[in-house]
């Protein structure tokens, strides 16, 4: 059977024929992959991010009266339950009991996709309101869990990863098809003597543009098919079965009309030009800067609209800010195209002064070379852009999601103890393993893992700030995340936690030894001592009292931990007749029967009780009343303090410095709830860890405590506990003690898994571009070769040696990888400027606002491109090194 002329063709290039069909194959299979993930892997994520949330976080449970509740009340409820929840997939159970009549709503995580997530926000925010309503007759309904604010964290997680996507997804798209496109050039080239006789023989150039694609589809088609066929199995083993058709046929439809688009492209000008024309080939570069000015005015507008998008909804909204990351980066790699061609002219001026053959011809053959070199530029500087904007956009969000939450939770676990808001005796104090955990000695061998915080509120001027207590030393610990979001050293020297002055008391039991006299008339004496531990946290500790004469000794257990230091002692005196001239001395103090120093200097502070004293300032422990009232209730008192400053050094929010006009070096007086005090400011920050970014402000714990002790009867009780690392449900139950807690952790599960995917994402596109830009780089050695040819014996005859012809060859090509290598960093820095920070901050929708985004970049990642790169253009230097060398060789000088 004879072979048509035009299989006769094919088969004469079938090895370029077979380098396209490998390039649409790798074109399929990467964008099977990017869109699988983008579909499988992220649908997927959404129902392991319901299945692994607690059971409060995933359900709602609606509870109403069962007196009185009617089967038409019933039917009502479920009916509005239904329609609240439109099409998304929801669990509905009923159960009755205990007087009540009970619905559950859950989402069926089995049936659940991303479209239903705002059906199902829709209704876990609004069907409280609704039964309600409908069930008013009966006293409507009690609403318990938190899966609205579940659905919600999902969904923005889910819109980021998304819309992060269409990047991969794109780049690849750009950079295979423009690999195809540099394959096909190479094959018209080596058809363009036939194509010349063919059209001389009255082939017209729409016939060959026509057997151009046809021969395009037949080579694209299967190569489509096992490519997208290859990612489906790939992914049917890693995630699971497709999310929509529309994925298993997408992709490969893309590469198949993108490889013909792209051999079409290429052929059109080649048989359309007549003969001897160059001016297309110039008409070709000014259109093509005309091309890249117009890219690059529309990723200015997409990469405008992109950073100032709120938020991942708004991103997905908007077609332009979906597409930014893409545009931005190829626009960036065709202006580094372009300027390879003034970049390789300006190169040539400084060799030619130079003397010798070798460097000069290098040069010239570069710079007239430069057009056929300036798109593996293009691909070789997408590949290092888009990978330096994964290293960064993957560790930055990373980075950022785990920071913000950190800083707002306040430590890696954080513990609220229900109790009374004020201190009243030593049970009130945090469970002894807390304390214990807080106040290790030895930092090296068994260094502190918790901290004692004291929450409470103030206000000044009118505004209300959260005060927050925190053993200062603890911070950097307790908050290890990037100083510019919290410098946690600059704090901890900001507030400049001394050791509280009084005496120390270490041991179980405290003796006094007290005297009380009087002028005229009877009364009794107690003594209460303030105990502060190393960390900050307080009780107060009551000794028998005294009657008025001889001195007595009395005692009294001390809590356990310690060691404590007594920051204050309140004095009180009572007396059932008028009394004159009462003095109150404590004489003696000893733990164990160890005496305690007292210490020289101490200071009556009238203004806590209001009781005027003869004399403030004392060297002893010992206080006279002028009189005493009888029959005061809880008798007359006067706090006597260790001598030195009592106000506090503060850190305060940019909130709260703003509302207030307070700045570095101010000082005032705030009024709490239960204690006040003394404030200088002395830093301000961002935020405070442990708040979301209302007015508030930071305190070292003991000094905040001694601050409130100067000023208050009370103080507030220190009712959380922060830890330094997560903690096992074992560690959870020895803190709690038994007592009821709240646990809070950082709020970064969920996120964490979409932002992994979002990065997985970003590489698969790096690595895509860079497998593209290796083929286009063997594409350009092919051709180099090819157009060399025929210089290679005028060149031998000229008596140059092969070896120096190899190497001058090998500048060309050499010199691209190097000049795209490294603008290819530069632009990939540029876009990472514009393009990172709203992926950062988008990848963590629940952060504060007015938390910085601190750059991150995962320089092992972008080592392993970068040095796949050069292997891999480095072995095609080395294969054009020995085929130049192989065809010097021929018959010439060695």
């Amino acid at each position: 059977m004879p072979t048509s002329p035009w299989t006769a063709r094919a088969r004469r290039r079938a090895a370029l024929l077979w380098a396209i069909a490998a390039g649409v194959f790798v074109l399929a299979l990467l964008l099977s992959l990017a869109a699988g993930m983008v579909g499988r892997a992220v649908q997927d994520q959404v129902r392991q991010s319901f299945a692994d949330a607690a059971p409060a976080q995933r359900t709602l449970t609606l509870s109403t009266s069962a007196r009185g509740l009617t089967g038409a009340d019933r039917d009502a409820a479920e009916h509005a339950i239904a329609k609240a929840f439109g099409d998304a997939p929801v669990h509905v159970t009923r159960t009755a009991g205990g007087g009540e009549v009970t619905w559950t709503v859950a989402p069926d995580t089995a049936r659940l996709v991303p479209a239903d997530l705002h059906d199902l926000q829709h209704g876990f925010d609004s069907i409280g309101d609704t039964l309600s309503t409908v069930l008013a007759g009966v006293g409507g309904v009690t609403a318990i869990g938190t899966p609205g604010a579940t659905t919600a964290t999902v969904r923005a997680a889910e819109q980021t990863a998304t819309e992060t996507a269409v990047l991969p997804l794109g780049i690849i798209a750009v950079a295979g098809i423009l690999a195809v496109g540099m394959l096909a050039r190479l094959l018209v080239a080596g058809r363009a003597a036939e194509d010349r006789l063919l059209r001389s023989r009255g082939a017209s150039s729409g016939l060959l543009v026509g057997h151009a694609a046809i021969e395009a589809a037949l080579v694209a088609l299967p190569a489509a098919v096992l490519g997208a066929a290859a990612a489906q199995l790939a992914l049917q083993v890693w995630i699971g079965a497709p999310a929509s058709l529309a994925e298993v046929i997408g992709p490969g439809l893309v590469a198949l009309v993108g490889a013909i688009a792209a051999v079409v492209a290429v052929t059109v000008p080649a048989v359309t030009r007549p003969l001897g024309d160059v001016g297309p080939a110039r008409r070709a570069s000014t259109v093509l800067a005309g091309v890249v000015l117009l890219l690059l005015a529309l990723a200015a507008v997409c990469a405008w609209r992109f950073a100032n998008a709120a938020d991942a909804a708004q991103v997905a909204a908007d077609p332009l800010a979906r597409i930014a990351p893409a545009v931005v980066l190829v626009a960036l790699a065709a202006v580094v195209a372009l300027l390879f061609v003034p970049v390789a002219g300006i190169g040539e001026l400084p060799v030619r002064r130079r003397r010798g053959l070798p460097p000069s011809l290098a040069a010239r053959l570069t710079a007239r070379g430069a057009g056929l070199l300036a798109a593996p530029a293009l691909l070789l500087a997408l590949a290092v852009a888009v990978g330096t904007v994964a290293a960064g956009a993957g560790a930055t969000s990373a980075a950022f999601l785990t920071d913000t939450a950190r800083v707002v939770n306040g430590g890696a676990v954080r513990m609220t103890y229900t109790g009374d808001s004020m201190v009243n005796n030593a049970a009130d104090l945090l469970p002894a393993s807390v304390r214990e955990d807080a106040v290790r000695t030895d930092a090296v061998a068994s260094p502190p893992r918790t901290a004692p915080v004291l929450r409470t509120s103030a206000s000044l001027s009118g505004v209300q700030v959260d005060v927050l207590g925190v053993p200062s030393a603890h911070l950097p610990a307790l908050v290890p995340v990037a100083p510019a979001m919290f410098d946690a050293d600059a704090a901890r020297a900001a507030l400049h936690a001394a050791p509280l002055p009084g005496p120390v008391l270490q041991g179980a039991r405290v003796q006094a030894t007290v005297s009380a006299r009087t002028d005229s008339g009877a009364a009794t004496a107690s003594l209460t001592l303030w105990l502060v531990d190393p960390v900050g946290d307080v009780a107060p500790v009551g000794l028998a009292p005294v009657a008025g004469g001889q001195p007595s000794t009395v005692s009294a257990a001390l809590p356990a931990g310690g060691p404590w230091t007594a920051a204050a002692i309140d004095v009180t005196v009572q007396a059932s007749g008028a009394v004159w001239g009462a003095t109150v001395s404590l004489t003696r103090l000893t733990v164990d029967g160890r005496d305690v120093p007292l210490g020289d200097h101490w200071t009556a502070e009238t203004d806590v009780f209001g009781t005027p004293v003869a004399q403030k300032t004392v060297s002893s422990v010992t206080t006279t009343f002028a009189s005493i009232p009888a029959g005061v209730a809880g008798g007359t008192q006067v706090r006597l303090m260790p001598s030195g400053s009592t106000t506090v050094p503060v850190i305060i929010s940019d909130a709260f410095a703003g509302q207030t006009g307070l700045s570095t070096g101010a000082s005032s007086a705030l009024e709490g709830q239960v204690a006040s005090f003394q404030a200088r400011v002395v830093q301000s920050v961002p935020l405070i860890p442990g708040t979301t970014g209302e007015p508030a402000l930071l305190a070292d714990l003991p000094t905040l405590v001694r601050g409130q002790l100067a000023q208050s009867p009370q103080v507030p009780t220190v009712g959380e506990m922060w830890s330094f690392q997560p903690l096992s449900a074992a560690q959870v139950a020895r803190y709690a003690d038994g007592r009821q807690v709240t646990v809070q952790l950082p709020s970064t599960a969920i996120e964490r898994a979409f932002v992994d995917l979002l990065s997985a994402s970003l590489w698969l596109g790096a690595i895509g571009a860079a497998l593209f830009a290796v083929l286009g780089v063997a594409a350009t050695v092919a051709a180099l070769q090819r157009r060399r040819r025929p210089e290679v014996d005028v060149l031998r005859r000229l008596g140059v040696t092969a070896r120096t012809q190899a190497r001058v060859r090998i500048v060309e090509p050499g010199a691209v990888v190097l000049y795209s290598l490294i603008a290819g960093v530069v632009a990939g820095l540029v876009a990472a400027v514009l393009i990172v920070p709203a992926v950062a901050r988008t990848s963590a929708p629940s952060a504060p606002g007015m938390l910085p985004v601190v750059p991150a970049f995962a320089w092992a990642g972008f080592a392993a491109l970068a040095v796949a790169l050069v292997v891999g253009c480095g072995i095609l230097l080395a294969v054009q090194h020995r085929a130049t060398l192989r065809a010097a060789r021929g018959g010439g000088p060695r």
